[in-house]
């Protein structure tokens, strides 16, 4: 499943994707350039995933370290 979270800034934006883990929790990455840096999250819903995932992101771009 791929979602994109584009509410970091006006000009950009980061592709999430989510995938179960056999444990039955669900994975959040990204794999776009600037953002290799940022951990997995891992959560027990989707939508929880995506959001504390998204929040990782908004944060490192805060921080300068993503483009």
């Amino acid at each position: 499943m791929l979602r994109s979270s584009n509410d970091l800034t006006s000009w950009q934006g980061f592709s999430i994707k989510v995938s179960q883990r056999p444990d039955g929790r669900f994975e959040a990455t990204s794999k776009d350039l600037n953002a290799r840096h940022v951990p997995p999250t891992v959560a027990n819903s989707v939508q929880i995933a995506t959001a504390m995932h998204s929040d990782k992101l908004r944060s490192a771009l805060n921080k300068g370290e993503a483009q």
